[in-house]
């Protein structure tokens, strides 16, 4: 057989088999579509989730930010109140929110799953609805003239605040209460205008919640995380911050003592704006001059920077990332196994506000944030970004 017939013979041998690989995505392909459209028409979702949803929707009994979702309810917090919609609606597309708590400037919200909704308010108090959409909000805590609660962790019926400010007064203390990593406090430090204090009290008890000091702290701003089996207290002032942490469980079981909290890093910067999921330490830190950046820093030492985000940006994380809102209304966020720097400015176009640090509020649900992108006429956009879609771009939840 000569050339030509060996190359005719060749072009017909590639051609039968680019005709089967065709026919074989072909058949993949519809049979793909057959299973999701079997799956959808039995109440089924993706893997992982419980919702038939052509829209993201963050797990049953996700909370600690500016939303969570108790049973067939998600509940999201705003400036002038707290609103609620069936997870029926949204996913039908026929959402009217309904105000749940209103005039009030909510955040760190948790649905216990007994049917209450507890939450900050205002900065400064603790509050609890006893059942959703019914009675008024019972006050747990109210922070002295001049402080404010800077986080919220409620793990079980154990209920942790960080409060800044003046120290608490008149507070039974736990084991080891009053006790810093220099140690013990003296009375200047506990009567400082700028501390930081633990507090933890048990909800589940009968009566008024009793709150004890579990550690106090000279610090001027605080923020606490529940992730990666550690709830931790991160505290900061202009020249320095320290990142303490306790075992979860410990917590769930039998309440917070200071023994628990063990200091994991620390450092003489001022920190603007930090997450931490239980390994790495995600943060904007200034050293007063004017100038910040933004970094990830592990427990084992590791450092990187991420020069590319300018400012001090709206930060929030989960196990599989740390989200970053960014003042150029962009979305930035740091991929937690690779420490990749993804900066999608775009990510947030067609919400129908400005975004930014300033008008946003963010929360992470494994691969996917949420925002509401608040405006001055009314509650705002409440959006949802898959960070693994191809391209990123915010889903409009309810506008």
């Amino acid at each position: 057989m000569d050339r030509r017939a060996l190359r005719r013979a060749g072009a017909l041998i590639v051609a039968a088999v680019a005709l089967v690989a065709a026919v074989g995505l072909a058949w993949n392909a519809d049979t793909q579509l057959r299973l999701r459209a079997e799956q959808a028409a039995q109440g089924g979702g993706d893997a992982g989730s419980d919702d038939a949803s052509p829209i993201a929707l963050p797990a049953e009994g996700f909370g600690g930010g500016f939303l969570t979702r108790a049973g067939d309810e998600l509940l999201w917090a705003a400036s002038d109140g707290i609103y609620s919609a069936s997870t029926d609606a949204l996913v039908s597309g026929d959402v009217q929110p309904e105000a749940v708590v209103e005039g009030v400037d909510a955040d760190f919200l948790y649905a216990d799953g007994g049917g209450s909704l507890v939450f900050v308010a205002d900065g400064a108090r603790l509050c609890r609805i006893s059942e959703v959409g019914a009675g008024d909000a019972e006050e747990l805590y109210a922070a002295a003239d001049g402080a404010r609660i800077d986080g919220f962790v409620l793990r079980g019926g154990t209920a942790l605040i960080a409060v800044t400010g003046p120290a608490p007064e008149g507070g039974d203390a736990a084991s080891g209460a009053g006790e810093t990593a220099a140690g013990p406090e003296d009375d200047a430090t506990r009567d400082a205008a700028d501390t930081v204090s633990l507090l933890a009290a048990d909800l589940t008890a009968a009566g008024a919640p009793a709150w004890a000091t579990v550690l106090s702290v000279p610090a001027d701003r605080a923020w606490l995380f529940d992730a990666g089996g550690r709830v931790s207290l991160l505290s900061t002032d202009d020249a320095s911050w320290s990142l303490r942490a306790a075992d979860a469980s410990g917590i769930d079981a039998s309440g917070a003592t200071a023994a628990a909290f063990r200091e994991l890093m620390h450092g003489g910067e001022r920190i603007e704006a930090a997450f931490f999921d239980g390994e790495e330490l995600y943060s904007t830190a200034g050293d007063g001059s004017g100038a910040v950046r933004t970094a990830r820093q592990e427990l084992g030492g590791a450092f990187d920077d991420y020069q590319a985000v300018a400012g001090v940006p709206l930060m929030a994380g989960g196990s599989s990332a740390c989200v970053m809102v960014t003042q150029n209304g962009g979305l930035a966020w740091v991929d937690a196994g690779t420490g990749f720097l993804n900066d999608i400015s775009t990510a947030l176009d067609g919400l129908g506000s400005e975004p930014g640090p300033s008008t946003c509020r963010l929360a992470v649900d494994g691969t996917t944030a949420f925002l509401l992108v608040e405006s001055a006429a009314g509650h705002g956009t409440l959006a949802a970004v898959d960070l693994d879609a191809d391209p990123v771009g915010a889903d409009v939840i309810v506008k």
